[in-house]
């Protein structure tokens, strides 16, 4: 890249930065007027470095084709009985990325290793592989809990037989879109591909079983989900961290993290009080609603992988004083650049 053409795409990344200055909290904004700047990503293949230039600041990420934002300095403050009867206030912080990408190629997901294996690796060690811009981990679907679960990634089916009744569906389709099928049997799952694949245009890329769906059509899926179907071996009524993926419009998506009692804001959340937070972070939102959320692997396994404010590489943003507890895991969902640099 000589001089001149470096510093005209910069200062394309600087034009967009000075109109996403006045978008903090409303509808984010890729560029529509860079058609040739942006690349569909193949399925299964080499994807763009990293422009680390492209990382604005400490908690943004703007280049032609995707833009996130992250923010990362609030509580949720529950209130709760203690052991005596009193009412106490605890406050868990938690942190949330707003993520726009302009093809459906750049919402992605990756193994630590091959899929018919049960290797493990830091999320930010998966995500460095795979030159994600910003990154969560998966459903850890090689777990011995989920033997028996539907799986597609990236396009190429591994695990089709089974379906488990106990763990919600996250199907995610080439455009991009979700869509959630909740206590899953294969007559439903059977009935969604006829009606939307065999008979309708859609295909299936990538598929995500743990939940529960939180959020579906932007309305909370249970009153109490401690006594759903497939909540007990999550914990849902235990203090713990907490992650979901949610799509908030076409393209356009939040991830949302909450600390736990490991961590120094961190009384941590029960499932229920985890929904109350993600309709807390909608109430700061301009312009935007929750469609769909969906619960991810939580506990220690919860990762968010971004830019280390201080050098070029990726680093957990997540339960930062808490670095140790960090488990190794098996799979990500991420967002990677499109960005014909």
């Amino acid at each position: 890249m000589n001089a001149i053409t470096k510093y005209w795409k910069l200062s394309i990344i600087l034009l967009l930065l000075i109109a996403s200055l006045l978008l903090i909290t409303s509808p984010l904004m890729v560029s529509e007027g860079y058609a040739e700047e942006v690349t569909p990503l193949p399925i299964d293949g080499k994807i763009p470095d990293i422009c680390w230039d492209a990382y604005v600041s400490a908690n943004e990420y703007l280049d032609p084709s995707l833009h996130v934002q992250v923010f990362d300095n609030n509580d949720y403050c529950v209130t709760r009985r203690d052991s005596s009867g009193r009412e106490q206030d605890y406050h868990t912080r938690y942190v949330y990325a707003l993520v726009q990408i302009a093809d459906p190629s750049q919402i992605r997901s990756a193994f630590a290793g091959r899929a018919n294996n049960d290797q493990t690796a830091k999320g930010v060690r998966i995500a460095s592989a795979n030159h994600a811009i910003i990154a969560m981990n998966g459903d850890y679907f090689s777990h011995k809990y989920h033997r028996e679960t539907y799986i597609v990634r990236q396009g190429k089916e591994y695990k089709t037989t089974y379906v488990n009744k106990g763990w919600d569906l996250l199907i995610i389709d080439q455009y991009g879109d979700f869509h959630v099928i909740m206590e899953p049997s294969r007559k439903k799952l059977d009935s969604w591909i006829q009606k939307n694949v065999t008979e309708g245009e859609l295909q299936i890329v990538n598929t995500f079983n743990f939940g529960p769906v939180l959020i579906a059509d932007g309305q909370t899926t249970s009153q109490n989900f401690n006594k759903a179907l497939n909540c007990d071996h999550i914990g849902a009524n235990k203090l713990a961290q907490r992650m979901c993926i949610c799509q908030m419009d076409h393209l356009t998506y939040m991830i949302v993290t909450s600390e736990g009692p490991d961590n120094e804001k961190g009384a941590g959340l029960t499932l229920n009080e985890f929904v109350g937070c993600l309709r807390e972070i909608e109430g700061k939102l301009d312009g935007y609603r929750i469609k769909t959320a969906f619960n991810m692997d939580g506990g220690n396994s919860a990762t968010l992988v971004f830019k280390d404010p201080d050098r070029n590489q990726l680093i957990k943003i997540n339960g930062q004083n808490n670095q140790n507890a960090e488990r190794w895991i098996k799979d990500i969902l991420y967002f990677a650049s499109a960005w014909n640099q």
